[in-house]
């Protein structure tokens, strides 16, 4: 498992690692992650607490994965 690194530019977060690990929620958590986030944001604990089995730091990275690849698909 290699380290995750996560860099602050330009107020968007932007996760990078050598060997990345894959987190993969379910259809369900994926939804309620989406949803909980529309509410209330980036409050992780919250959301975390929403979710049974996952923690913050889990959800904000698979956030952070998720949003920054999207983000750069569009500027292909």
């Amino acid at each position: 498992m290699g380290s995750i690194h996560i860099h602050i530019h330009d107020d968007v977060e932007v996760v990078s690692s050598i060997d990345r690990e894959i987190l993969t929620l379910t259809e369900q958590e994926e939804d309620l992650l989406r949803r909980m986030h529309k509410l209330v944001g980036d409050r992780w604990v919250l959301i975390a607490g929403r979710i049974p089995g996952r923690n913050p730091q889990e959800l904000k990275r698979f956030w952070v994965m998720a949003h920054s690849e999207d983000q750069f698909a569009g500027r292909a």
